[in-house]
């Protein structure tokens, strides 16, 4: 292999590198965005089918009820009954003809024991205190047993008092069985009047089954009243425990509840009329499964994707590779000699035909591009020249603010000879390269201005109190140190804030460590914020370890990491800087070691230095 294809085939390769990864990246991200908006699908059809089942189990339930309720009114407006009902519970019956006891009772169990009632229900009894009892198909296994005390039955006491009210008994044995005893859901409901009686209605546990059987034969359900009793459970083994909690809420978002054994899936309607919870659940599993399955689907068409594009980037690296080598195989052979030969255009893409022909033309105006490049070279130093001849001296500004004063004593403003003054005393004291640190009597200086500032913008929406004890003004510190922890609360701390913006700046010894600490009634720190600026600091102490040189160029710009890192530099592991809330806003807390002048004056000459 010559040269030439070795370097043809390098520079394919690198192109089909490129757009391999471009390739990659492409297929990775269809592939996510894929997942991500058929996962979503999945979960929202998901929690729609579970939300469809708790509100078609909610709809069953309620007419359930109101058809076992109606039972009693259906009853009760036959007059022959109502009438018989008084003769079997009235205080003198006992004197009354056995036979038209036997009657009155005939007269309720034919009404009763009608076609649709018995269809429709496992058992409807009627019973009294005075121990009578008629209940529809009173026979072989539905032959019921003499009445027990009224007193035994755990519904007895919610419903002697009501004033015929519904009571609901969920799920439980039938109690009134002589011979089987199946799981039945009852309502029980007081006849109005004195002594009147109960009628009660059941419905087999297969029918509430039947009733209300959900879409999915994974999902359960579960109906618990406002007191925290299962009234039904499609799968009475499953924790109980887990129901409790939706106990006493009645907005339940549809999502992910944790029991005892795992994940589930869940979709809680509360129903207001019935004080009923209607929980629909299914295992997560469910959900995971699905999930598997569009993540596989993901993965053959990413790789499907990221196959095809491979073979194409292959196919099209050849083809565009080729009339480039073939230009510089032409480039390389050319020389002084034959730059009057003609060119041979290689036979390509309309796009390299016209490079052949810019070459060809390139040729032939060779000498003056020469000249050309060379004057081009010497402008390009020339302007170079000027831009270090434009750059702005301090100086310069100050003249220009020294103009704008002594027009404000002309025109007799004298608000803008104080703004022009502070502001010149501010840029001498900050573009102060020699001193890279200053005393705090220094920085109080520098802050008055700067707070004069501050007051001519903001006028009384500002308050600046400053009380440093005087045992302070000679501590060392990284120069513009104040303003930078008041500038912070300035710009950070009152965003949201309309009201006036208090700033206290306070200054103490304790001990061998000196402390300032500024407070302003704003915003505070967020949490998050609190967080990513103890990441930052650690992450500035951590690279104070290298050469300074480095951590200039690494920390840079302004900021509370910037002034953690200068005051580090000189304070060491002496450096307190703790940033924070107090009960009206934020605070920042910032300190270091007592040094004598000696050590002061000699640790800051070397970081100067």
């Amino acid at each position: 292999m010559g040269f030439l294809d070795r370097r043809r085939m390098k520079f394919q390769k690198k192109m089909f590198f490129v757009y391999a990864v471009f390739g990659v990246l492409i297929s990775v991200t269809a592939g996510g965005i894929y997942y991500y908006v058929s996962a979503s699908n999945v979960k929202q059809r998901e929690y729609q089918n579970l939300n469809s089942a708790a509100r078609q189990a909610a709809e069953q339930y309620s007419d359930l009820l109101r058809s076992m309720e109606d039972v009693s009114r259906y009853l009760l407006s036959n007059p022959s009954v109502l009438s018989s009902i008084k003769i079997l519970t009235q205080e003198a019956r006992d004197l009354e003809n056995p036979k038209v006891i036997m009657e009155s009772k005939n007269s309720i169990r034919i009404l009763m024991n009608s076609d649709y009632l018995l269809r429709k229900f496992y058992r409807i009894i009627y019973f009294n205190d005075r121990g009578d009892r008629i209940s529809t198909a009173d026979f072989g296994d539905k032959a019921t047993r003499e009445v027990p005390e009224l007193e035994n039955f755990e519904w007895y006491a919610q419903v002697k008092d009501n004033k015929g009210k519904l009571i609901i008994s969920g799920m439980h044995k039938d109690e009134w069985g002589k011979y089987t005893f199946p799981e039945v859901f009852s309502t029980i409901k007081k006849i109005q009047g004195d002594a009147m009686g109960f009628f009660e209605v059941q419905v087999a546990q297969a029918e509430m089954d039947k009733l209300l059987e959900p879409s999915e034969e994974q999902m359960m359900i579960c109906l618990i009243d406002a007191e925290g009793k299962i009234l039904y459970h499609s799968h009475p083994e499953s924790d109980m425990g887990y129901y409790q909690q939706f106990l006493g809420r009645t907005e339940i978002p549809t999502g992910e509840f944790e029991t005892d054994t795992g994940m589930l899936l869940a979709s809680v309607r509360f129903d207001e009329a019935e004080d009923v919870y209607i929980i629909v659940s299914e295992d997560i599993s469910v959900l995971k499964a699905e999930l598997g399955n569009i993540y596989l689907l993901t993965v053959l068409l990413a790789g499907g994707f990221l196959l095809l594009s491979l073979s194409y980037i292959l196919f099209a690296s050849k083809q565009l590779t080729r009339p480039v080598f073939q230009l510089y195989q032409m480039i390389r052979d050319t020389s002084l000699e034959t730059l009057g030969d003609p060119v041979e255009i290689p036979d390509s893409s309309d796009e390299f035909r016209d490079l052949g022909k810019a070459y060809a033309d390139m040729r032939e105006r060779l000498n003056e591009a020469v000249i050309r490049e060379t004057n081009i070279s010497v402008l390009q130093l020339q302007a170079q020249f000027d831009l270090l001849q434009a750059q702005v001296n301090p100086h310069f500004i100050y003249n220009v603010l020294n103009i704008i004063s002594a027009r404000g004593i002309k025109d007799g403003d004298e608000m803008i000879c104080d703004i022009c003054d502070d502001l010149a005393w501010m840029l001498r004291y900050a573009t102060n390269t020699r001193e890279k640190f200053a005393t705090i009597a220094q920085e109080i200086s520098h802050l008055d201005k700067y707070f004069a500032l501050l007051k001519y913008r903001y006028e009384q929406k500002l308050n600046c109190t400053v009380r440093i004890k005087k045992e302070l003004h000679l501590q060392k510190v990284p120069r513009i140190f104040l303003q930078q922890l008041v500038e912070n609360s300035v710009l950070h701390g009152f965003q949201n804030t309309v009201g006036v913006m208090n700033i206290m700046v306070e200054g103490w010894v304790n001990g061998e460590f000196w402390y300032i600490r500024v407070r302003d009634n704003g915003d505070g720190f967020s949490k998050e914020t609190l967080e990513a600026l103890s990441q930052k600091l650690w992450k500035a102490k951590q690279d104070l370890g290298e050469e300074r040189s480095y951590i200039e160029l690494e920390i840079g710009g302004m900021g509370l990491v910037n002034l953690y890192a200068r005051l580090y530099l000189l304070e060491q592991e002496n450096t307190i800087f703790m940033p924070g809330n107090w009960e009206d806003g934020a605070e920042v807390l910032v300190g270091g070691k007592i040094l004598s002048a000696e050590e002061r004056n000699g640790n800051a000459h070397r970081k100067d230095g």
